[in-house]
């Protein structure tokens, strides 16, 4: 969903800003556009490496990352269109979501998200969610 129906990009990049300024370090906006759209161990893993003489705990990085993005992910606003494809989707195929995540599960099916509900809340019980790890082969 995130990147093709919702754009999270600005709630990922005030995460990981946060989450690097809890290290006392400020990157330069060509950093985060370098990393735009790629998983965050990826950047939080070559950045570490990157700064001299700093020893940076990627784990923990990670963790106040996504700890700051549960906190502001209301900021993340569907994709222009997202509804409509959505909806005229429904109108042909029973639609089914694949979190990229196996955790965003519960979220989408109890506690959502401001996002989330916008979305999810067109959809009927014949509706459901498929968790990335049964798949075979990558997402379109």
């Amino acid at each position: 969903m995130d990147g093709v129906l919702i754009d999270s990009e600005p709630a990922h990049k005030l995460a990981k800003e946060r989450a690097f300024a809890k290290f006392g370090i400020v990157l330069p906006e060509a950093v985060y556009e370098r990393y735009k759209g790629r998983p965050d161990e990826t950047m939080m893993n070559e950045v570490a490496r990157s700064i001299p003489g700093r020893k940076l705990d990627v784990d923990e990085l990670l963790r106040i990352k996504h700890s700051e993005f549960e906190a502001i992910e209301q900021i993340a606003v569907p994709i222009e269109g997202a509804k409509a494809l959505v909806n005229w989707a429904k109108s042909r195929f029973q639609v089914a979501l694949q979190p990229l995540r196996p955790q965003e599960i519960g979220r989408l099916l109890f506690p959502c998200s401001v996002w989330q509900i916008r979305l999810i809340s067109q959809w009927t019980h014949r509706d459901f969610l498929v968790p990335s790890q049964t798949r075979k082969f990558s997402s379109p």
